[in-house]
């Protein structure tokens, strides 16, 4: 898989949103 980098800057995102434990 090859990812541009707008790419995976919203896949990193939507990764720490997903694992991020916030109140």
């Amino acid at each position: 898989m090859v990812w541009d980098g707008k790419g995976i800057t919203e896949v990193m995102l939507n990764f720490f949103n997903s694992t991020s434990i916030l109140p």
